[in-house]
């Protein structure tokens, strides 16, 4: 677009010139033409004119004026940017410290409540051992109370058995009275056999307590007593003691 408006003028003047010298030589008359003499024409010799596009020439550079540096302006700059950047700091710090707190907090309830768990499991298992032990004491409470219970009863049958064998050889004295009783320590070993009859408490009368001693020595030696069990043999029988008081006695 530039060329075209730097050559437009010299272009458009060269066009004019050229109809300029057309149109004079129609102007004028063929007779005329006739009576005078013929007129060379003058040309116009219209050249083309290059016109060269003028380049604008960049503006000078300004001067440059010295710029001013202000110290103070720079130095408040300068101290607002380190504040900022130190509260910056400063907020980042307390913000990872509570972060760090939380994070302990939360670590801590944790422990504590794994602590409160193994806790409670810890008094769970403890009770349910102790209901456990106090129902197995009680079990072999039981069981040690049934054995004894049962103990006895043997060792009744037993002792009435051997009081009954006393009884059949005891001979009565004269002087024996109803009411009368002596209590006989009778030592026993595991096969039955008498090996010791004492009195330890008398009745009263030395005939009585005597035909008593009698009657137990007579028997030598209980045969129902052998493979007895050790430990019932060693609680009732190792040392027997028989109140003799017998039935038959009226008088």
């Amino acid at each position: 677009m530039s060329l075209i408006r730097n050559y437009f003028f010299p272009v458009f003047v060269s066009l004019a010139l050229h109809f300029a010298v057309v149109a004079l030589i129609l102007w004028v008359k063929p007779g005329q033409a006739e009576r005078t003499k013929p007129r060379v024409p003058n040309y116009v010799n219209a050249k083309l004119v290059e016109i060269k596009a003028k380049v604008k020439e960049p503006p000078k550079p300004a001067k440059k004026t010295p710029k001013k540096i202000d110290l103070t302006k720079q130095k408040n700059e300068a101290e607002a940017r380190k504040k900022r950047e130190d509260e910056r700091k400063r907020q980042l710090a307390i913000k990872q410290k509570r972060e760090k707190e939380k994070a302990e907090r939360e670590r801590q309830e944790r422990e504590a409540a794994t602590r409160r768990e193994a806790e409670r499991k810890r008094q769970e298992d403890e009770a349910r051992q102790q209901k456990q032990r106090e129902f197995d004491e009680a079990l072999k409470a039981e069981e040690l109370a049934l054995e004894a219970e049962m103990q006895e009863l043997e060792a009744a049958s037993f002792s009435s058995i051997i009081y009954e064998k006393i009884t059949q050889r005891w001979s009565r004295p004269d002087s024996a009275r109803k009411g009368m009783k002596c209590e006989l320590l009778i030592r026993l070993v595991p096969t039955g056999n008498i090996v010791n009859v004492s009195v330890i408490k008398s009745s009263g009368n030395e005939a009585f307590d005597r035909s008593a001693v009698q009657a137990v020595n007579s028997v030598g030696q209980f045969q129902e007593l052998k493979g007895m069990d050790s430990a019932l043999f060693e609680k009732y029988f190792r040392e027997l003691t028989l109140i003799f008081n017998p039935e038959d006695l009226r008088l």
